[in-house]
């Protein structure tokens, strides 16, 4: 079997660290400072080569310099130009005089006697002379057009040691997935926005850089060479092992209904938990606000009016279109994935688990564009707008085409929302944004107690309980949705014990073979007089889930009559 993962590359941030210590390094800072005194320093190392978009920057210098000359004696871009090792090629001959032009006509235009504010080399140089220059540097722009990982970048943070420089990165390099939460993104082809861009890092604020330069060199120290060289060795000899949890290819074990079936007729108290897209109602129906179908409301009705029952409906769609889709159903609700809970039936009001008030939205007025700009240009893409969230799917899309368009999104998210207090999440077939701290795993806490203790006023839950809520939500979004779907069984078996609910046989390494497995295929859970249903994001997936969920809820009916 063939497994493919992605083992992003570090430096060797000892090595530079020592390099910083050594005298011939001390001595070269000091030159280089008397050599460029009282300017900013604006650092670009580059291979001369079309990809690495050194035409772009200069382009970006000299726009900048255009709307703003009081800069030309006080900003100094150095520009080391490697020579490529491929010869000189007509083409690479005709890159390195459009570059030498481009520096000969923003210096003529913008330099004085004293001062040339390009200071360009076309050739390397040594190590030392690197890390001086990328410790001495305000600004680092890595402009490239089309990049795997470029090195530069790292170890410009990594000798960031008393600057807090700003790195200027192209969204088109690598390295901007692993950075992108402390450089300032650009596109290398928009010339404008990199002036502006360059504008705004010799502007930054002291306290910005710090926070900038604190989230990439947390990631540059962490994620070292020698750490790449760990997990791929690691990675490369759990292949070995013939039960590793990537190879299996065993399907799931059917659910074992009998059990399940006893185990609801002989609990006094049940939970049962459904979801809603892709569970009753499929994405089809729900793009077509289709009702739910009068057999299978009547059958939750059926459910929901057993005292003896707790039916809770958990989706991600806004409180008013479930309000519709439910009707006067005696459910309980969590809406916008636990930005609303309403525990009780209709009459029963919406409360906010999080906080006493509801979350701002002034977010959102900056964001629409941006999913409108890539719905237009994703055929069968839709966006949903919610109270408090929203949603881009891209089901009906081409699946690889939706997949770079998810990804593409992600980026530009990251770079519009800044430090606007929301999460942004790549969920199956969606892109979701919504407030920090609401997840579907604290509404369930909330749940839960209102289960064990009675549904009361979420406000007035104890404010280290709440606190707890939120550290749990970090960890279950952050964990796949069958470990988070683990750490809510042991909260679920702790409430079924507290509810004196009649045990079901478990084995000394947990639950049975069958209900691991159909833990795994996330198409049931079932736990001491406790069960749900979810949904596994596949379409053929939550069709099978759907159609099993829909034959388990006659059965439990027969059961429930006889």
């Amino acid at each position: 079997a063939v497994t493919v993962d992605a083992f992003p590359v570090g430096i060797d941030c000892a090595h530079f660290q020592s390099l910083l210590a050594t005298r011939e390094l001390k001595d070269k800072v000091i030159e280089l400072q008397r050599r460029f005194d009282g300017k900013k320093i604006v650092l670009g190392i580059d291979r001369m080569d079309y990809i690495k978009g050194i035409p772009h920057k200069l382009l970006a210098i000299d726009k900048f310099l255009s709307a703003h000359p009081s800069w030309a004696g006080k900003i100094q871009l150095v520009q080391i130009a490697t020579p490529i090792m491929r010869g000189d090629t007509a083409r690479y001959v005709k890159l390195r005089n459009k570059v030498h032009k481009l520096v000969g006509q923003i210096n003529g235009r913008f330099s004085t006697l004293a001062h040339a504010p390009i200071h360009y080399l076309d050739q390397p140089i040594s190590p030392c002379d690197v890390a001086a220059l990328c410790f001495l540097a305000d600004v680092m722009m890595i402009t490239s057009l089309r990049e795997g990982m470029n090195a530069n970048a790292f170890e410009y943070v990594a000798c960031q040691q008393r600057n807090r420089g700003v790195l200027i990165l192209s969204e088109f390099a690598g390295s901007a997935q692993t950075l992108g939460s402390g450089a300032i993104l650009v596109n290398p082809f928009n010339t404008d926005a990199m002036a502006l861009a360059l504008y705004e890092a010799l502007h930054m604020p002291e306290a910005d850089r710090e926070e900038r330069h604190h989230n990439m060199n947390e990631y540059v120290q962490r994620f070292t060479l020698q750490y790449w060289s760990d997990d791929f060795s690691t990675e490369l000899m759990t292949q070995e092992d013939a039960d590793h949890e990537l190879l299996s290819l065993e399907l799931p074990e059917p659910l074992p209904r009998s059990e399940l079936l006893d185990s609801f007729a002989k609990s006094s108290r049940r939970l049962i938990l459904l979801g809603l897209l892709g569970t009753l109602i499929n994405y089809s129906d729900f793009k077509e606000m289709h009702p739910l179908s009068d057999k299978l409301w009547g059958d939750l009705l059926t459910l929901a009016s057993d005292p003896g029952n707790c039916v809770v409906v958990i989706t991600g769609r806004e409180r008013g279109l479930v309000s519709q889709w439910l009707g006067d159903l005696p459910v309980w609700v969590v809406a916008e994935n636990g930005v609303f809970v309403r525990l009780g039936g209709p009459s029963t009001e919406w409360a906010c688990p999080l906080e006493p008030v509801e979350p701002n939205n002034d977010w959102k007025a900056s964001i629409k564009p941006v999913l409108k700009y890539f719905e237009e240009r994703t055929p069968g893409s839709i966006t949903e707008s919610q109270e408090h969230t929203l949603t881009w799917h891209y089901r009906d899309s081409d699946e690889d085409f939706g997949e770079i368009q998810a990804s593409d999104l992600q980026l530009h998210l990251k770079e519009v929302l800044g430090n606007q207090p929301v999460e942004v999440f790549l969920d199956s077939k969606m892109v979701q944004l919504r407030p920090y701290g609401v997840s579907k795993g604290a509404a369930l806490e909330a749940v839960l107690e209102a289960c064990t203790l009675g549904p009361r006023d979420l406000a007035s839950v104890p404010s280290t309980r709440r606190e707890r809520t939120d550290d749990t939500t970090a960890r279950l979004e952050r964990e796949s949705n069958t470990s988070s779907l683990h750490e809510l069984s042991e909260d679920l078996a702790t409430a079924a014990a507290a509810a004196e609910a009649p045990p079901l046989c478990r084995g000394e390494g947990g639950y049975p073979p069958p209900l691991r497995a159909v833990l795994q295929a996330r198409l049931c859970w079932l736990l001491p007089s406790w069960w749900a249903f979810g949904s596994s994001g596949d379409e053929a997936d939550d069709a099978a889930a759907t159609l099993e969920a829909f034959t388990l809820l006659a059965a439990l009916l027969d059961a429930a009559a006889d």
